[in-house]
């Protein structure tokens, strides 16, 4: 099991750490982004994924948050809400990624104008899940 594609909607913050994670480590990357419509652009990226992560500072999930938990819900699709004081962040991805056989994985969370520093969190975060899973032999 490789990192598994990264899809997200490219908005400030959560989305577009992950996908800039994903383009610097040479993770394949997609996802909807319709102008305008942000609940629609949602819904596609988590139906067309195969489990959600959710990242905010905060352990209170905001509005755009609490939406793409709906529709993960909605379209039973396994889901993680991960925050700053979520205990071993890294590890608790990579258990989302290999129980659920992950292949496409959905970003979302709060964006850099709700949290400033959501995007550093999420590089973390994601470069530490790339390391357990290369120390695991799983990652790329």
């Amino acid at each position: 099991m490789n990192f598994p594609q990264i899809i997200s909607g490219g908005e400030t913050g959560a989305q577009r750490a992950a996908h800039n994670f994903a383009v610097e480590n040479g993770i394949e990357c997609g996802g909807w982004c319709l102008n305008g419509r942000s609940s629609e652009c949602a819904e596609k990226n988590v139906v067309h994924s195969d489990a959600t992560v959710v990242f905010t500072l905060s352990a209170r999930l905001g509005k755009p948050a609490k939406l793409t938990v709906k529709l993960a819900r909605k379209h039973h699709k396994s889901w993680l809400h991960i925050h700053q004081k979520t205990q071993i962040p890294g590890l608790m991805l990579v258990s989302l990624i290999a129980n659920n056989r992950v292949k496409r994985l959905n970003v979302a969370g709060s964006t850099a104008s709700e949290e400033p520093n959501i995007g550093k969190f999420v590089h973390q975060v994601l470069d530490q899940t790339r390391g357990l899973l290369r120390d695991r032999g799983d990652g790329n």
